[in-house]
């Protein structure tokens, strides 16, 4: 995982925050401006040509929170949060399960939340025996749509984009 603190320039700054991630295997450059208008930070990824990809609104995801326990029954993961999440009963998600080992329990997946803490998600063969629990996020992929592999996620709390793989 590559990460980019974000420092951003000043408003009004004549040069904007930029940094330079490696999508797909291949650099790209990244720049944020302040819109005064829509009073927010704006994203413009331009590809290894030089040539503008998309610009957007940067859209904050939270961290990531601590998996406690995770095990697989009959084709369906069920996992339960060291702390209560803000999900609500009930909601399917697109949530992303990362750093467990095996690597075969991680991923972007079709989560149920079934409790403050708990959650669930179908997996048809035995990812085999964790040792290591992870975390698990909702993000928003500033890639998407896009066609690329990579993820882009900025995470408000900590000021950091996240490039993966």
């Amino acid at each position: 995982m590559q990460l980019f603190n974000f420092t951003p320039v000043r408003l009004g700054g004549a040069t904007p925050y930029e940094f330079e991630p490696v999508l797909d295997g291949q650099g790209h450059t990244v720049y944020i401006t302040w819109n005064i208008g829509g009073q927010r930070w704006y994203m413009t990824l331009v590809g290894p040509d030089g040539t503008a990809i998309f610009h957007m609104a940067v859209m904050g995801s939270p961290i990531g929170v601590a998996i406690e326990s995770l095990e697989w029954i009959d084709g369906e993961v069920r996992g339960k949060t060291v702390v209560p999440t803000a999900f609500r009963i009930g909601d399917t998600l697109d949530l992303v399960v990362a750093d467990c080992v095996p690597a075969r329990y991680n991923g972007r997946r079709r989560c149920l939340i079934t409790g403050t803490q708990t959650f669930s998600y179908l997996l048809s063969n035995n990812p085999g025996l964790i040792t290591n629990y992870g975390t698990m996020s909702y993000e928003v992929d500033h890639l998407a749509g896009y066609g690329y592999i990579s993820t882009l996620v900025y995470r408000d709390s900590n000021r950091q984009f996240e490039v993966r793989p």
